[in-house]
């Protein structure tokens, strides 16, 4: 049985890896095409494109790993099938339920698997891979640290942003000023920030301003300020971290924040429930294709059993997305909403090796 279930698992792991450098490629294609706008701007050029591509790997695996576990695993048994193996394993005594068993565990490997890269990889590489561009584009000119967002504004004049919340606005800002000798010459301080789309300016509230004169130091405070500046909101895309992007820890931090300021949270609370169950869809992706493979070769039909798993996968992955954006719409439990899709998968995979094992 140990090496059946190694001759299994091995024929399983070859496709899924097959299939999902392919699909890498394909969807790098797309990636690289559709960032060609960009090329040549500022110092964008063919490296940093390729490079900003390659950064996107991880997150195209994160996303076409369970699609090319249902491929892989379908084509493996199927070729089993093909080559008469698949009806000598059943024939000598091996249970319907030990192939189940052996699935299982091959797609539970593969949770664990896209659990770590979507906790520890992802997350990282996306959030480079956007600050890179940005940076090569020059879009954005910043440092975040732990004490927050330090930016440059014209020559002698720097930022720190402390907080950038999902709206745009910002919060705890200082702003210093120097001379051309590297002195000091003005440091404010503001508790908010709200940005005037229509007169392209920011309003600042709470303001304490230093005023550094050769003679003397001058204090100033103000209750609202307008701050004009090259800085604009949509240089904050990159800072505002997309909920896809944050691990599951971030998430529940970032939350618990949103929480405490009274801003609408959901859309990381279903993103954190998703980061949760998603990976188990391996699992049911791997059980699925027990139901899909005939005993023998003279049912096989190798077309519709693959346009089924494609099309299971595209209509899972399209139908978590789009409970997804219902639920930002409609009032819905942000948990069932992360749960609904993985748990009809591993129903109808069930219903699938119950049906096949009672023919």
């Amino acid at each position: 049985m140990k090496l059946l279930t190694s001759y299994i698992i091995k024929k399983c792991l070859i496709n899924t890896t097959l299939i999902l450098i392919s699909l890498i490629f394909v969807f790098s294609i797309f990636s690289l095409l559709g960032q060609i706008d960009s090329l040549g701007k500022e110092d964008f050029n063919m490296i940093s494109l390729i490079f900003y591509t390659v950064l996107q790997v991880p997150n195209s695996i994160y996303l076409l790993l369970p699609m090319s576990i249902l491929i892989g695993v379908m084509l493996a048994l199927l070729s089993m099938v093909n080559y008469s193996e698949y009806a000598v394993i059943r024939t000598s005594g091996v249970s319907l339920f030990s192939i189940t068993k052996i699935l299982f565990f091959f797609g539970l490997f593969f949770s664990i698997f896209l659990f770590v890269l979507g906790e520890f990889v992802v997350p990282r590489t996306n959030n480079y891979s956007n600050i890179y561009k940005k940076s090569k584009t020059h879009e954005i000119y910043y440092i975040q640290l732990h004490s927050g967002v330090w930016t440059k504004d014209g020559n002698n004049s720097f930022i720190n942003i402390n907080q950038i919340l999902p709206n745009s606005d910002i919060e705890k800002i200082k702003i210093l000023k120097y001379n051309n000798k590297l002195q000091l010459i003005l440091y404010i301080i503001a508790e908010s920030g709200k940005y005037d789309s229509i007169n392209k300016y920011w309003i600042l509230s709470n303001v304490y301003e230093t005023l550094y004169t050769k003679d003397r130091i001058i204090y100033t405070k103000e209750k609202i300020r307008n701050w004009i500046t090259s800085i604009d909101p949509k240089f904050f895309d990159v800072l505002i971290i997309d909920p896809d992007n944050m691990s599951i820890i971030n998430l529940m931090s970032y939350i618990s924040k949103l929480k405490e300021l009274h801003q609408n949270n959901k859309k990381y609370i279903i993103s954190f429930w998703e980061k949760i169950v998603y990976p188990f869809s391996c699992i049911g992706m791997a059980l699925i294709c027990v139901g899909f493979i005939p005993n023998n070769r003279r049912n096989i039909n190798l077309g519709s059993k693959l346009f089924a798993a494609v099309f299971i996968g595209v209509g899972y992955f399209f139908i978590n997305k789009l409970l997804s954006s219902l639920a930002l719409l409609i009032n819905m439990n942000p948990l069932i909403i992360a749960i609904l899709p993985t748990f009809i998968l591993f129903l109808f995979s069930i219903y699938l090796i119950i049906s096949k094992n009672n023919i």
